[in-house]
C-alpha cells in the first residue's frame, strides 16, 4: 500500500517508461464517490495523517453505496423495515 505526503506528491514527474505508463491508468469516480473521496483526503490532511489514496478510494466507494441507498429511499424506491420486521424475516428464513 502506498501512502503519500504533500512533499511526495509534488516531487519531480515520473518518467514515461512503459511500466510507469501502465501504472497511470485512469481511475473514474461517480458524483458520490468523488465527493466522498475528496472529503476523505481533506480529513487525512487536516488530521495530519499521511495521505493514503487507496484507503481514501475504498472508503469513498463504500460511503457512495450508502449515499445511493439513502437517495433511493428518499425517492421512495426502497422499503424500510423495523427491527421487529427484520427479526421476523430472519426467523422465518431460519437464519442464524
Amino acid at each position: 500500500m502506498q501512502t503519500a505526503t504533500a512533499e511526495k506528491i509534488f516531487e519531480e514527474p515520473i518518467e514515461d517508461t512503459e511500466e510507469n505508463i501502465e501504472k497511470q491508468k485512469g481511475i473514474f469516480f461517480d458524483k458520490y464517490e468523488w465527493k466522498n473521496f475528496m472529503q476523505e483526503i481533506k480529513d487525512m490532511y487536516t488530521e495530519g495523517k499521511e495521505i493514503d489514496f487507496e484507503k481514501a478510494m475504498r472508503n469513498a466507494r463504500y460511503l457512495a453505496i450508502i449515499d445511493r441507498g439513502i437517495e433511493q429511499m428518499n425517492k421512495g424506491n426502497g422499503h424500510a423495515v423495523t427491527d421487529e420486521e427484520l427479526r421476523g424475516m430472519i426467523d422465518a428464513e431460519n437464519i442464524s
